[in-house]
Protein backbone atom coordinates (compact mmCIF):
# COMPACT_ATOMS: atom_id res chain seq x y z
CA UNK A 1 0.00 0.00 0.00
CA UNK A 2 1.39 3.32 -0.91
CA UNK A 3 1.78 6.10 1.94
CA UNK A 4 -0.88 9.26 1.43
CA UNK A 5 -0.17 11.81 -0.85
CA UNK A 6 2.15 9.27 -2.61
CA UNK A 7 2.13 10.23 -6.23
CA UNK A 8 3.23 8.80 -10.06
CA UNK A 9 5.36 11.78 -10.44
CA UNK A 10 6.94 10.96 -7.06
CA UNK A 11 7.68 7.13 -8.55
CA UNK A 12 8.85 8.60 -11.61
CA UNK A 13 11.28 11.64 -9.54
CA UNK A 14 12.51 8.33 -7.51
CA UNK A 15 14.37 6.51 -10.34
CA UNK A 16 15.54 9.43 -12.49
CA UNK A 17 18.92 10.88 -12.33
CA UNK A 18 19.75 13.93 -11.36
CA UNK A 19 23.51 15.12 -12.45
CA UNK A 20 25.15 18.08 -13.53
CA UNK A 21 25.35 19.79 -9.76
CA UNK A 22 21.98 19.36 -9.69
CA UNK A 23 20.21 21.72 -12.81
CA UNK A 24 19.49 18.84 -14.78
CA UNK A 25 17.55 15.44 -14.54
CA UNK A 26 17.24 12.17 -16.46
CA UNK A 27 13.97 10.67 -16.09
CA UNK A 28 13.45 6.81 -17.36
CA UNK A 29 12.46 6.20 -20.84
CA UNK A 30 8.51 5.86 -21.70
CA UNK A 31 7.64 8.19 -19.62
CA UNK A 32 5.12 10.19 -20.76
CA UNK A 33 5.83 13.76 -21.53
CA UNK A 34 3.69 15.37 -18.73
CA UNK A 35 4.90 13.04 -16.51
CA UNK A 36 8.65 13.44 -17.12
CA UNK A 37 8.00 17.29 -16.36
CA UNK A 38 6.35 16.99 -13.14
CA UNK A 39 8.54 14.28 -12.15
CA UNK A 40 11.75 16.58 -12.94
CA UNK A 41 10.42 19.64 -11.49
CA UNK A 42 9.73 17.42 -7.82
CA UNK A 43 13.48 16.30 -8.34
CA UNK A 44 15.05 20.03 -9.49
CA UNK A 45 13.12 21.66 -6.79
CA UNK A 46 11.54 24.11 -9.26
CA UNK A 47 10.79 24.98 -12.71
CA UNK A 48 12.15 23.08 -15.71
CA UNK A 49 12.41 23.02 -19.29
CA UNK A 50 12.97 19.65 -21.94
CA UNK A 51 16.29 19.91 -22.57
CA UNK A 52 16.74 16.78 -25.13
CA UNK A 53 17.43 13.39 -25.12
CA UNK A 54 20.12 11.13 -24.26
CA UNK A 55 22.39 8.52 -26.55
CA UNK A 56 20.05 6.09 -24.49
CA UNK A 57 16.93 7.92 -25.45
CA UNK A 58 15.96 9.19 -21.87
CA UNK A 59 14.48 12.55 -21.85
CA UNK A 60 16.41 15.30 -19.84
CA UNK A 61 15.01 18.26 -18.29
CA UNK A 62 17.00 21.38 -17.24
CA UNK A 63 16.27 23.78 -14.07
CA UNK A 64 14.75 26.74 -15.42
CA UNK A 65 15.38 30.27 -13.34
CA UNK A 66 12.24 31.59 -12.19
CA UNK A 67 11.41 34.09 -14.62
CA UNK A 68 11.98 31.76 -17.35
CA UNK A 69 14.92 32.35 -19.93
Amino acid sequence: MKPQGYSLAEQVRARSLVFDRGDAVMVPLHTAPALALRAAELALGGPAAFAGFNQLGHAVYRREEEGGR
